[in-house]
């Protein structure tokens, strides 16, 4: 059995990753496919009963590693798949302009044809 302040640990680090990349929580849920509601419970540490695929869609939009979130709930550290320099990426995107994200898909879509 898994603590409750692991859960609120998880909920911690969610709310932490999450606020970096999507500017709402309703973004966020949308984007991983999950309810508004479970994502709350889930930030608020308020329950312990979550299927996996739910936190697979956790793990899968932020990022992390496959068994993260109950990694963290026993205590553990946060295990990522992407590329640091991924991340820094898509820790910025929501504050870039419109021109800027373009002019960077632009180079991207350069740099795979060359």
């Amino acid at each position: 059995m898994t603590s409750p302040a692991g859960w609120q640990d998880l909920g911690g680090a969610i709310v932490t990753e999450r606020s970096r990349r999507w500017r709402s929580r309703a973004a966020f849920a949308a984007a991983s496919g999950i309810s508004t509601r479970v994502l709350d419970d889930l930030e608020n540490g308020n329950r312990a009963n979550y299927l996996d695929s739910t936190l697979a869609a956790i793990e899968a939009t932020l990022g992390w590693s496959q068994g993260t979130c109950r990694r963290v709930v026993a205590g553990g550290a946060i295990k990522r798949d992407m590329d640091s320099d991924l991340v820094r990426l898509m820790d910025i995107w929501p504050y870039l302009s419109k021109d800027a994200r373009a002019l960077l898909v632009d180079m991207a879509e350069r740099a795979r044809r060359d």
